[in-house]
């Protein structure tokens, strides 16, 4: 939690090994983090707070093929049971038309379709109405227990419904 500008994204950025750090480690489940292994990278979903997609795809095209990058084994079956749990309906409209909130529920189908030990969030309800929002927020309620979820916002009403610890 923080501020903006206080370093949550840049966090984030070098955790996903994104930038290169200047001093200190880090470590996500006991795997140093380094640019050149991607490895530990497999446990980890990543939901950035403003996720682009390719205009001309619709959630399920963009769900399989993000299934095909991590190999996963059934994908429709997963991409449907995906698009039942963020609750994203109208997913045959090309994702160029979607509000923001169903490309941020679209974001957390995404980060999740290898089933992750780890989802890391980058501010997901900034920006959004208040029903986007509520909606987000029920999503990462239901995740909430069975994820270890690395959550950065500066909006503290947020952090009180989620998190457990802070930092």
């Amino acid at each position: 939690i923080g501020r903006n500008g206080a370093g949550k994204t840049t966090t984030i950025n070098l955790m996903l090994s994104l930038i290169h750090p200047t001093g200190g480690s880090i470590y996500i489940n006991g795997n140093l983090v380094e640019f050149k292994n991607q490895d530990y990278k497999k446990v980890i979903g990543y939901v950035p707070d403003v996720p682009a997609y390719p205009k001309y795809m619709n959630a399920i095209e963009y769900l399989i093929y993000t299934c095909d990058m991590y190999e996963v084994e059934n994908k429709m079956k997963r991409v449907l049971e995906l698009l039942d749990f963020v609750q994203l309906k109208d997913h045959k409209k090309k994702i160029s038309a979607y509000s923001r909130g169903m490309k941020q529920r679209l974001a957390i189908a995404a980060a999740l379709v290898h089933d992750p030990d780890i989802i890391i969030m980058d501010e997901p309800t900034s920006a959004l109405d208040p029903i986007g929002r509520k909606d987000v927020m029920n999503i990462i309620l239901k995740l909430k227990g069975n994820k270890t979820i690395f959550y950065s916002t500066h909006i503290l009403e947020d952090v009180e419904k989620v998190c457990d610890r802070i930092g």
